[in-house]
């Protein structure tokens, strides 16, 4: 059975998918963003192997993180799920809405939904395969690298859209409708 290692599995689909894929015999590893969040996973998931701790809101945690899964590891799959939307781009444009900010100072659901599942898939060893788990973010979106911070544009989904159409990967989506 496979090795894998899931982000952002205390709850929701990050959660159920562990839950399946320990039923299933797969050795799993799950994370949470603080111990109390990696605690909650163990306890929601029972048999899995271990849950690793790292806010994917710091470049250094997620450094961190990444250097907790190669020990965990190898992987033979690294599931993406963590991710954050933050009241600043819900849906809406809102220019003078709170800009919630990482410890870095980076735009919060840049830095966890786009830039730490870049990080992790550079720094951890090589799985055989990634999986982005996403809502609708493969439908749409124009490439456009001039505001990484979002500070000019309305949609912080749009990057991601437009960094998987613009990079090639192969993509099965499997899509809920609200």
């Amino acid at each position: 059975m496979a090795s894998v290692f899931i982000t952002g599995s205390a709850d929701g689909l990050g959660r159920l998918a562990a839950q399946r894929l320990v039923k299933l015999g797969h050795d799993v590893v799950l994370h949470g963003r603080d111990r109390r969040r990696a605690e909650e996973a163990m306890h929601a998931v029972p048999g899995a192997r271990t849950a690793l701790v790292g806010d994917l809101a710091s470049i250094e945690e997620t450094r961190a993180l990444a250097e907790q899964a190669n020990a965990a590891g190898p992987f033979q799959a690294v599931i993406h799920n963590a991710g954050v939307q933050s009241i600043h781009n819900a849906g809406v444009y809102r220019p003078n809405a709170p800009r919630p900010e990482t410890v870095d100072g980076l735009e919060d659901t840049f830095a966890v939904n786009t830039l730490a599942p870049y990080l992790l898939t550079a720094l951890i060893t090589s799985p055989q395969r990634l999986v982005f788990l996403t809502s609708d973010l493969h439908q749409g979106g124009e490439p456009d690298l001039s505001d990484l911070q979002w500070r000019q544009r309305r949609s912080a989904t749009t990057l991601n859209r437009a960094q998987r159409r613009r990079s090639g990967w192969r993509s099965a989506p499997s899509e809920m409708r609200w």
